[in-house]
């Protein structure tokens, strides 16, 4: 993504130098011109559409948080080789939340039709929702999982997604969980101990669906 910034630099500044430098043909549309403009255009939106959606995921955050100044990054295959098969990590006392490749392509994968969302996409979802309980503070990572399942069909909804897909789909993640995971709980149920009671919980919606 870096490189990508630093060529859309470089094409721009070629585009204004077209545009206002000397030009040896005497014109200023000429073909040159407009070819350069082109592609400076097209490499320019990738980086422009990746930050745009990190700050729908961060807005998202907030929403959910009532907090503001976070930050979510989605890094690089660059940085993953660093982060190893981790699919995303807060510092503790950080509000920035840093997501894997993976990671940042089923969130977007899941927005473009969460009404067929699979595992994956629903494993993502729930990553953004458990690192945002970090950025809440909450660092014991069991849970912090079980407050995540707990708000992840409101992380869907400020995200843009349909109240009753958004509920469907945190259900599913909540059912599908893995018993196997680290961070899996048998607290994490209706009425057990992690059971925060929130009138909007997963659960209790699940309760009035079925």
């Amino acid at each position: 993504m870096i490189f990508l910034v630093g060529l859309s630099l470089i094409l721009l500044y070629l585009t204004l130098h077209s545009l206002i430098g000397p030009n040896r043909t005497g014109e200023r549309f000429d073909a040159y011109f407009f070819i350069i403009l082109t592609l400076t255009v097209f490499i320019s939106s990738v980086p422009v559409r990746h930050i745009m959606f990190q700050n729908s995921l961060a807005g998202a955050v907030e929403q959910l948080l009532e907090k503001e100044s976070v930050y979510v990054d989605c890094n690089s295959y660059f940085d993953s080789v660093f982060h190893f098969n981790i699919a995303g990590f807060v510092y503790r006392g950080s509000s920035t939340i840093n997501l894997e490749v993976r990671t940042c392509k089923d969130l977007k994968s899941y927005l473009k039709n969460p009404n067929s969302a699979n595992s994956q996409e629903l494993i993502a979802l729930h990553v953004l929702t458990h690192e945002a309980m970090h950025v809440a503070g909450e660092f014991n990572e069991k849970l912090a999982d079980c407050q995540a399942f707990q708000r992840n069909h409101l992380m869907a909804e400020l995200l843009g997604v349909p109240g009753d897909v958004a509920t469907k789909n945190a259900i599913d993640a909540h059912r599908t969980r893995s018993t196997w995971h680290p961070y899996y709980s048998p607290q994490c149920e209706p009425g057990k101990a992690m059971d925060e009671k929130l009138p909007n919980a997963v659960w209790m919606v699940s309760s009035v669906k079925n």
